[in-house]
């Protein structure tokens, strides 16, 4: 995985690198918040807030349609906060991965300028993403005794749509559901749950 990294790390800084000479590629930095929980923790809502930032590259295929990779470092996992009427302590599930979101952007609302330059002003994204997980950690819930069984890599689906103030800078929102789970009770302890993550992230990008 870790060989995996380094590759995908290099293609990014490397499609940064040739949009200065070719049109066809594009690069940029992403910096966003991520709303995320885990399904199976017996808590709901999207209550744990994390921190997503990273690179992205690609590569231009028509006029409207694009493929890219990013490479991002984000925090995610579960937060539980008990009403004042129950009895349930809080709880904290942290999942910080390195995220791999592989997409395909398809844009319309052309804008054209006076001098015929133009641009797209909304995208909409669809893809995978291949996540490892760093280093998890759990607060006051029974799966601290498991920690050390979640797993490592998490796949998952992703959809988002993006808007565009001009040609560089832009918004984002995305949805990511895991199709792996975080921590799989059939390989461990059948008297828990498995865990699956859903994480909503909004951004603000800057790509060239």
């Amino acid at each position: 995985m870790q060989k995996i990294l380094v590759f995908l790390s290099f293609y990014i800084l490397s499609s940064i690198h040739l949009q200065a000479q070719d049109q066809r590629f594009m690069g940029g930095v992403i910096v966003g918040l991520n709303a995320s929980q885990i399904d199976g923790d017996n808590a709901a809502g999207y209550n744990k807030a994390g921190l997503m930032v990273g690179l992205r590259g690609g590569a231009y295929l028509t006029e409207k349609a694009s493929l890219t990779v990013d490479m991002l470092y984000s925090q995610r996992g579960s937060r539980r906060v008990p009403k004042n009427d129950e009895l349930f302590d809080p709880y904290t599930i942290s999942t910080p991965y390195v995220e791999v979101p592989f997409l395909f952007h398809y844009k319309d609302w052309r804008v054209e300028y006076d001098d015929g330059s133009f641009f797209y002003k909304v995208s909409a994204e669809a893809g995978v993403a291949v996540s490892y997980l760093l280093q998890p950690k759990v607060e006051n819930i029974v799966y601290e005794t498991e920690v050390d069984n979640f797993n490592k890599i998490d796949l998952a689906w992703v959809l988002g749509v993006s808007y565009y103030f001009n040609e560089n800078i832009g918004v984002a929102a995305r949805y990511l559901r895991s199709v792996t789970p975080v921590y799989n009770h059939n390989k461990h302890m059948k008297t828990f749950n498995s865990l699956y993550g859903y994480n909503f992230n909004f951004s603000v990008f800057y790509v060239l």
